[in-house]
C-alpha cells in the first residue's frame, strides 16, 4: 500500500471494483471490425505522415465509439481493453504521442455520459496514457462531479508530470493552476490520499530543465499542498476520521519533500511550522474523544508520525508526544498530549521557526477539550 493512500475499503473503492471487473451480464452487440493499424517503421522513427495520422484517428475513433455505444459490462471493458491494446501496440514515443492527441480530442463527450461504468472506463484510459496532450482531459477529470474520476486525474498526472514540466513554463503553469484548484476543493479523503503523492517530486530532472528550476518546481508543489493544509488540519479539529487517517500521508509528503529540498533552509521553515500545526489540530480533537473511539484510534497514529517527521526534519531527537501516548487514564494523558505540543512549540521556537500564533498550545493546567487563545 502506498504511503500516500489511505487505507479502508470504501464506497468508491467497491464501486471501482465493481466497474473495472465486471462479470459479462449481456450478449455483445454485433458492431464493425476495428481499424488494422499498419505504421511503418520510419514513420515510428522519424515522425508520423498526415496517412498515418489519420489511421489512429480512425482507430482512436472506432473504439471510443464502441465504448460510447456499448449495452453491456462486457462491451465496455472490451472497448477500453481494445484501446489501450493499439496504444501500446507501437512502442514509439511519436507514434503514442499522436495517439494520446486523438484520444484527447475524443474523450470529452464520454466524460459527460451519466454511465458511471462508461465514465469510469474512460477515466482509467485517461490515466494510464503517457503522453502529454491529455494533459486537458485530466485536467476536466481533476473537478469531475464523480470521485472516481478525480483519483484516476490525479494518477494520470503523476505518470506524466515530468513530461509536463519537459514542455516548458505555459505547461507547467497549466498544471500547477489545475491541481492547485482541484486540490483546494477536494472533499474525498480516498482521492486526497492518492493526491499527496503528487506533491513531492524524487526523480531526477529532465534532461531539458535546469536543476534550479526543478528545484523550483518542487518547490511550488510544496507551495499547492501548504495552500490547501489549513483546510486537512480543520478537517482533523473536525473529528473526520477518514480524514485524519489520510492526513498519514500529508505527513509522509511532507517528509519526502524535506528529502528532495534538504540543503534549503527555507523548505524546513515551511515544512516544519505545518506538521506542527497538524500535531496541534490533532491533540485538541483527541482531548475531546474516547480513546477507543474510531476518532481515537486514528488520531494516535497521526500524532505519532507528525513528532517522528519533527524529529526528522530537527534531528531533535525528542519525544514527549510518544511518552504522553502511552499513558493509560484518559484525562492524564489527553493533558500530556497538550504538554507535548506545547513541549514542540518551544523547541521550534527556541529553533527560529515561526509558527502561526493562532495554533498556540494550552498550558499544560488547562482542561482538557479547551482551545487556545485565538482559536
Amino acid at each position: 500500500m502506498s504511503a500516500f493512500q489511505c487505507p479502508g475499503i470504501c464506497a468508491l473503492g467497491v464501486c471501482l471494483l465493481l466497474f473495472l471487473a465486471s462479470p459479462m451480464m449481456a450478449q455483445d452487440s454485433p458492431s464493425a471490425e476495428p481499424v488494422v493499424l499498419n505504421i511503418p517503421e520510419s514513420a515510428l522513427k522519424s515522425g508520423l505522415l498526415t496517412a498515418h495520422v489519420e489511421q489512429v484517428s480512425q482507430a482512436v475513433r472506432y473504439w471510443l465509439d464502441r465504448l460510447g455505444d456499448a449495452n453491456s459490462d462486457s462491451e465496455i471493458l472490451a472497448a477500453r481493453k481494445g484501446l489501450m491494446a493499439d496504444y501500446n501496440r507501437y512502442d514509439s514515443m511519436k507514434y503514442q504521442y499522436v495517439f494520446a492527441e486523438q484520444v484527447a480530442k475524443g474523450i470529452g463527450d464520454l466524460l459527460k455520459l451519466e454511465d458511471l461504468r462508461k465514465q469510469i472506463n474512460t477515466g482509467l484510459v485517461v490515466s494510464q496514457i503517457r503522453q502529454v496532450p491529455v494533459q486537458p482531459a485530466l485536467n476536466a477529470m481533476l473537478t469531475h462531479p464523480n470521485p472516481a474520476l478525480r483519483l484516476y486525474a490525479w494518477q494520470g498526472y503523476l505518470r506524466i508530470r515530468l513530461l509536463v514540466l519537459a514542455q516548458g513554463k505555459d505547461y507547467a503553469e497549466t498544471m500547477y493552476a489545475a491541481l492547485a484548484k482541484a486540490a483546494s476543493t477536494e472533499e474525498s479523503p480516498l482521492v486526497l490520499g492518492e493526491a499527496f503523492g503528487m506533491f513531492s517530486i524524487d526523480s531526477d530532472p529532465p534532461r531539458s530543465m535546469t536543476a534550479q528550476d526543478f528545484e523550483q518546481a518542487r518547490k511550488r508543489m510544496l507551495a499547492i499542498l501548504q495552500g490547501i493544509w489549513p483546510g486537512l488540519c480543520d478537517r482533523v479539529g473536525d473529528g473526520d476520521a477518514e480524514m485524519i487517517t489520510c492526513c498519514r500521508g500529508g505527513i509522509a509528503a511532507l517528509r519526502n519533500v524535506h528529502d528532495t529540498l534538504a540543503a534549503d533552509n527555507v523548505s524546513s521553515a515551511t515544512i516544519l511550522p505545518m506538521v506542527y500545526a497538524m500535531m496541534w489540530s490533532a491533540a485538541k480533537t483527541l482531548t475531546g474523544v474516547e480513546p477507543d473511539s474510531p476518532v481515537g484510534a486514528a488520531l494516535e497514529p497521526l500524532l505519532q508520525d507528525c513528532e517522528n517527521a519533527l524529529n526528522y526534519v530537527t534531528k531533535a531527537r525528542k519525544s514527549p508526544m510518544t511518552a504522553a501516548m502511552s499513558i493509560k487514564d484518559p484525562i492524564d494523558r489527553g493533558l500530556a498530549v497538550l504538554s507535548a505540543v506545547q513541549a514542540w512549540r518551544e523547541t521550534l521556537i527556541a529553533g527560529g521557526y515561526e509558527l502561526d500564533e493562532s495554533g498556540t498550545a494550552p498550558e499544560p493546567s488547562a482542561t482538557p477539550g479547551t482551545p487556545p487563545a485565538g482559536t
